[in-house]
């Protein structure tokens, strides 16, 4: 909905348009590299062959492993589409694409683009780090839906994280402190104080 969306805006005169991609000072997952190319392309000519572009960045990024992360990117989209799906800003992981059948579609994907590349490291790094936000919300429904919080497997995947070199999860608060509410069973990091704008706390 990328292209259409700012073709209208050109179409209706609008002279300035701000695009967001991750605010994390050192990025994020879930293809936000694909997600700023595409914004950059469509800023500087909305009318241009996205699809292009966007098969052009998933060959050179991703090599061998492209064709199952494209199938995953698909199946994620379609799920979306055909089921009507609206996602709001910080919604519980209860949607219907973010189903336990569903995360096991993906990871097989995740897991066939891995073992496509698993002989060229930066590829391989790059599948691994996107992977990452299914892991999230593995633990997010097993924790927060289900009250089963694996202590062992939480610090493992926050080991992870910090060894991709990510710096936050949650806006508004720093990796620790999303590490530390995960581990007491709250929602956010941001649960620990009152309003969202006081100082964050020690908690470690």
């Amino acid at each position: 909905m990328l292209q259409p969306n700012i073709q209208a805006m050109v179409k209706n005169n609008v002279r300035g348009i701000f695009e967001q991609a991750c605010g994390a000072s050192r990025g994020g997952v879930d293809f936000n590299e694909l997600r700023l190319y595409l914004i950059s392309k469509l800023l500087w000519d909305p009318y241009c062959d996205i699809e292009k572009h966007r098969r052009e960045f998933m060959e050179y990024y991703y090599g061998a492993a492209a064709p199952y992360l494209d199938k995953y990117l698909n199946l994620l989209c379609d799920k979306v589409e055909q089921d009507n799906i609206h996602v709001g800003f910080n919604d519980k992981p209860v949607h219907g694409f973010l189903s336990e059948d569903m995360l096991d579609r993906y990871d097989k994907l995740f897991d066939e683009a891995a073992a496509a590349v698993s002989g060229d490291a930066l590829r391989l790094y790059r599948v691994e780090k996107n992977r990452l936000s299914i892991r999230w919300v593995r633990l997010k429904r097993a924790a927060m839906l289900y009250n089963k919080i694996d202590a062992e497997e939480v610090n493992r995947f926050f080991g992870d994280w910090r060894a991709f070199n990510l710096s936050r999860i949650d806006e508004w608060c720093n990796l620790e402190t999303t590490h530390r509410a995960f581990l007491d069973g709250l929602w956010r990091g941001v649960e620990y104080w009152d309003h969202w704008t006081q100082e964050e706390p020690e908690i470690f």
